[in-house]
């Protein structure tokens, strides 16, 4: 993904639509990425940079996407 693509969500039979705003990486032990937030947005989070001596990932890619529909 990369800023500005489209990010669709369906629930219930209403599809929402959202565009990609923020792209990062966090520490595995941060939980800022998981707060709430005022906006209406989703998160995506997935484990990064896998080190296998340690068989740890050792970062997060954070996808954040604000709501457009």
């Amino acid at each position: 993904l990369k800023i500005g693509d489209r990010v669709y969500l369906r629930n219930n039979g209403t599809q929402y639509e959202y565009a990609v705003t923020r792209i990062g990486s966090v520490s595995p032990d941060d939980l800022t990425p998981l707060y709430p937030t005022e906006l209406d947005q989703i998160t995506l989070i997935t484990c990064d940079d896998y080190d296998f001596w340690s068989n740890a990932y050792e970062s997060r890619t954070i996808v954040v996407a604000e709501r457009i529909s």
